[in-house]
């Protein structure tokens, strides 16, 4: 069985590379190729094409649209090859305003971080519920951006509130830490070991 289906294989080959070289002759009609095979033997008959073509089925002529994951950023906010009814412009302009959002997104989790656990540093008993708040925080903002990237993708009107996500809670952890910051205590000032030389 393996070595009619290595022989198969082999005969399908060698008909395409019959039927490209035959391509660019000139002259000749076209020929019928048939192929019988045998659990013992092979045999080719080799035809003579006078044309090959091939169908597309996008029918795009070899052209293909690219997807968000293929442009750079200008490309998906002002997708040129796209009709302006396209609905694929939509998502691409949503993956546009989501690749601005990663950094600030990125920012907001360290802030969000410092803010919840540094003022629990010193207490060892309420570092873990500090962590716990901080993982929690972190997961619902991930919710928020999905359920804001939904809505953008449902109308474009309403991506620029997906800023909203990492943008306000940002905000709040900086004020959060400003507000724990304490002066550091400054310690006494000593006496100076030789009065004498104090004086003078």
């Amino acid at each position: 069985m393996r070595r009619v289906r290595s022989l198969c294989g082999l005969c399908t080959l060698i008909t395409l590379v019959a039927a490209l070289s035959g391509c660019g002759k000139k002259g000749g009609g076209v020929v019928e190729t048939s192929i019988h095979i045998t659990p013992a033997t092979v045999s080719l008959e080799q035809g003579k094409f006078a044309a090959l073509s091939v169908a597309d089925p996008s029918g795009l002529q070899g052209q293909r649209t690219l997807t968000a994951w293929e442009r750079y950023l200008p490309e998906l906010f002002n997708p040129v090859d796209l009709p302006p009814g396209d609905p694929l412009r939509r998502v691409l302009i949503v993956e546009g305003h989501q690749r601005l959002l990663y950094p600030l997104y990125t920012l907001t989790f360290a802030m969000l971080g410092l803010a919840l656990i540094a003022p629990a540093a010193s207490d060892r008993s309420r570092q873990r519920l500090a962590m716990a708040a901080a993982s929690l925080a972190v997961i619902g903002l991930q919710g928020v951006n999905l359920t804001l990237r939904n809505l953008a993708n449902a109308e474009p009107g309403l991506a620029p509130l997906m800023y909203i996500g990492p943008l306000v809670p940002l905000v709040v952890a900086t004020l959060l830490l400003f507000k724990q910051r304490r002066p550091i205590p400054r310690s006494p000032a000593r006496p100076p070991l030789l009065p004498g030389l104090a004086a003078r």
